[in-house]
């Protein structure tokens, strides 16, 4: 099942570059409500990286190896933060240092959930 989700990790990784690298991904970045105009490029950016450490956690665990785990995790900072400063190459793009706030703000709730979920189990015996 680890390779399941491992495999599954490479697929979002893969993916993300995909939506990361295209000039125009037809995504909708701002919501208008009352005719006032949100951001939702932020929260997207947000939650893509959200995601990146609970399919890490799945795809390793922390039974045998839990030092892989943290070098997924690293693995997606570094890619958290090159993704916007190589978005500056491609035409249409451009950097943005919020959604590069954003991706880490994401990633950071993504780990602390994973943490919390293994401090849970760990105190309830069902390692």
């Amino acid at each position: 099942m680890k390779l399941f989700y491992r495999i599954g990790f490479i697929i979002y990784v893969l993916a993300l570059i995909g939506f990361y690298f295209c000039p125009s991904t037809g995504i909708t970045t701002s919501v208008e409500v009352n005719s006032n105009t949100y951001r939702v490029d932020y929260l997207l950016h947000g939650f893509a990286f959200l995601v990146l450490p609970i399919v890490a956690f799945l795809a390793n665990g922390d039974r045998k190896r839990p030092y892989l785990w943290w070098i997924f995790i690293g693995f997606s900072f570094i890619l958290a933060i090159a993704f916007e400063f190589i978005q500056q190459l491609v035409p249409e793009r451009a950097f943005n240092p919020k959604d590069t706030l954003s991706n880490i703000i994401g990633l950071s709730i993504g780990v602390a959930l994973v943490l919390m979920y293994r401090k849970c189990r760990k105190s309830n015996g069902t390692q």
